[in-house]
């Protein structure tokens, strides 16, 4: 009689083993879903912190051509002047 409760024991250890098995790949699968979260949210916010950088050296550098722009024609209005009074000089004399 004890080796049919034996045998009748040992398919529910059997199962209860797979069961046990189960449990650890879902909890490992879980540990590996959430790190892979992690790093997709960590790659995003690199991702948006490069895009910033990025569009504020274009916004910086855009600025700055902008007041080269402005001095330059700035240079070039006082260039003019500078002609304007040189021939008014000249047909003054």
């Amino acid at each position: 009689m004890e080796e049919k409760q034996t045998k009748e024991e040992a398919p529910a250890q059997v199962r209860e083993v797979n069961e046990e098995e189960e449990v650890k790949e879902e909890e490992e699968e879980e540990v590996h879903h959430q790190r892979l979260e992690e790093t997709s949210a960590s790659l995003a916010a690199a991702l948006e912190a490069v895009e910033q950088k990025i569009n504020q050296d274009h916004t910086d550098n855009h600025s700055l051509l902008e007041e080269k722009t402005t001095v330059n024609i700035l240079d070039d209005i006082g260039s003019m002047f500078d002609d304007l009074a040189d021939q008014l000089d000249a047909m003054l004399d």
